[in-house]
């Protein structure tokens, strides 16, 4: 049987009928509740615990009601809307004492929390609505848990803790004919692997061919009721193959019919998808259902599908969610699909999954809620007619991209100065190198147009001059970026260089007086061990300064294998110098400058 939820949204507090106030002669608490009034909800009632800290595992201040369910049996200590609420639906306003002092250091407050389970859910004539019965619903705060927030708590003032509560409710009754209100959405998902014979599905072609091989689909169906007031907005994330040993696919789930006519990387097991959206033309009670439907089929080469999952989150709203995010201090609902498709045995791949509803028995198809204190952000929207991508501001570098999820090296758009005048553009970054997080500051093979000093491209607070002679593979950060890096990561090919240092060295940049004698300066090999680099300065000054041209020699004087004005043929030392005659340095292998 296939099993729809309804995904209640967000109802504001409004004409609250009641407070109740618990004596206090210092700071308090206003904890306020604001459900969903679903419909044939009389009342909820709610368990509350007041913690001096900001866990449940604190020590209690107050609390009232016995957390979790009580199955039909009324919890007197309990805080029921009834009585401190609306009379009827869910919104509640109680206030209660919070321990203020001493307060956190270097605060005005002290952090205190608060703790919400659900006690009960009763119907208009006070009967009990199990969460397992007919009329069933899944509990956003269960124990041991509940859901909590955290308050600033603050001597002779009242701070304010909301809780917005959804409840999701399995409508057995289908789609549409139900009576309908309009703050409620009914949704429906599942991935489907097989037809109902239990072959598998075999609907998109593979490019280049009249072949039509396996395919899953992803699909996703929601309305949030009729009338002209109404307006079904869907939300997803990019779907996801993760198959161990190659790098996710995540697919952009914008855009109608087929994503390409050639397969772009044929080497990963995603040979075509495609994405069929729209809004059904179906009415209820005369009115336009306002049923909207998102569905993705993803074609899957076997071949190439070892042990892969199929992973992404998705939800839907009564109009749109603001930044494409879910509200906050809230409980709002999503569906997860996290669905095994393959599974590869002694080198032969098969296909794992099956037919998957909503909430099935280990489909992998599961309805949750956010967190109070964290809310879900998604990646695009549809509103039956139009797919929107959430704006998201560039990392400022590819220690940035890095610390947001980005591990695999490769060219990233980054804003280098955020809100500032340089616009965004692409660098190489590298992201696996001691750690990753390493933004480009030049490449370089051969002789180049002009040289670069220690102050344009190592020495804080100095613009950086970057350069690259591959524009298209190793693009470089913009000109005219002030130099905040903290380190400078430098790799050469050279054969004589690795057997010297290893795969790459690094040193912390030069603060704005730059004076590299005799002594030269100090740098870490990928071993760990510490080395000595020298400045090439012009007949070997004794004293090479910011406007002194970077290279990095391995002895001063002449002699080592990139030291003297006599030991031509071996080049192997990298700098920035524009004779291609020179003996020095190294002319045939790729040289690389980095900054984190």
């Amino acid at each position: 049987m296939t099993r729809h939820f309804i995904l209640g949204t967000i109802a504001s507090l409004v004409g609250i009928s009641c407070v109740a106030k618990t004596p206090s002669s210092g700071p308090s608490l206003t904890i306020a509740v604001a459900p969903l009034n679903l419909p044939a909800v009389g009342r909820i009632c709610y368990d509350v615990r007041v913690s001096d800290g900001p866990t449940l595992s604190d020590p209690a201040v107050w609390s009232r009601g016995t957390p979790g369910l009580n199955g039909g049996t009324m919890d007197a200590a309990a805080l029921c809307s009834s009585s401190f609420g609306n009379g009827t639906g869910g919104d509640i306003t109680f206030v209660g004492a919070c321990v203020a002092s001493p307060p956190d250091a270097g605060q005005n407050y002290r952090t205190n929390s608060v703790t919400l389970w659900i006690d009960g859910v009763y119907d208009a004539s006070n009967t009990y609505i199990s969460p397992t019965g007919s009329d069933g619903w899944q509990n956003p705060c269960p124990t041991p848990g509940g859901c909590t927030l955290t308050a600033a708590c603050r001597e002779n003032a009242d701070t304010l803790v909301e809780f917005n509560l959804t409840i999701l409710r399995q409508a057995n009754q289908g789609f549409f004919d139900i009576g309908v209100n309009f703050e409620d959405i009914f949704c429906s998902a599942k991935v489907d692997c097989r037809d109902a014979s239990g072959s598998p599905l075999k609907l998109l072609f593979k490019p280049g061919t009249s072949t039509r091989d396996t395919t899953v689909v992803s699909a996703l169906a929601c309305t949030a009721g009729p009338g002209s007031a109404v307006s079904t907005v869907l939300y997803r994330d990019a779907l996801t193959l993760t198959c161990p040993g190659s790098a996710p696919v995540q697919l952009d789930v914008r855009g109608k019919g087929n994503a390409w006519t050639t397969d772009p990387t044929p080497t990963d097991a995603v040979f075509q998808y495609a994405v069929y959206a729209g809004q059904e033309s179906l009415t209820c009670s005369g009115q336009p259902c306002k049923k909207q439907y998102w569905n993705v089929a993803l074609g899957l080469d076997l071949a190439q599908a070892n042990n892969c999952t199929l992973t992404s989150t998705m939800t839907a709203s009564n109009g749109t969610l603001s930044s494409f995010t879910t509200p906050s201090a809230s409980t709002y609902p999503y569906i997860s699909i996290s669905v095994p498709l393959t599974t590869t045995t002694s080198g032969t791949t098969s296909l794992a999954c099956t037919s998957n509803p909503l909430n099935g028995a280990g489909s992998g198809v599961t309805t949750s809620y956010t967190s109070v204190a964290t809310p879900e952000v998604f990646d695009y929207e549809f509103d039956g007619t139009t797919f929107r991508q959430r704006q998201v501001a560039p990392p400022v570098n590819c220690l940035a991209a890095l610390n947001a999820g980005s591990t695999t090296s490769g060219i990233y758009t980054i804003d280098i100065d955020g809100a500032g005048p340089i616009a965004p553009s692409q660098v190489y970054c590298d992201q696996t190198t001691d750690g990753g997080g390493w933004t480009m500051i030049a490449y370089w093979v051969g002789p180049v147009s002009s040289t670069r000093t220690f102050d344009q491209l190592v020495v804080a607070g100095k613009p950086i001059s970057p350069l690259t002679q591959d524009t298209t593979n190793y693009p470089a950060l913009p000109a005219g970026v002030t130099n905040t890096f903290t380190h400078i990561l430098a790799k050469n090919a050279n054969p004589d260089w690795t057997s010297l240092y290893g795969t790459w060295v690094k040193f912390p940049v030069f603060t704005t007086t730059v004076s590299i004698g005799s002594s030269g300066f100090a740098a870490t090999k990928a071993n760990g061990q510490a080395t000595t680099f020298f400045a090439p300065g012009n007949g070997w000054d004794p004293t090479v300064g910011g406007d002194g041209y970077f290279g990095m020699f391995t002895v001063f004087g002449n002699s080592g294998i990139c030291g003297g004005a006599n030991i031509c043929g071996q080049k192997v030392c990298p700098a920035f110098y524009t004779n291609p005659y020179n003996c020095h340095f190294d002319q045939t292998n790729a040289k690389f400058l980095f900054g984190r």
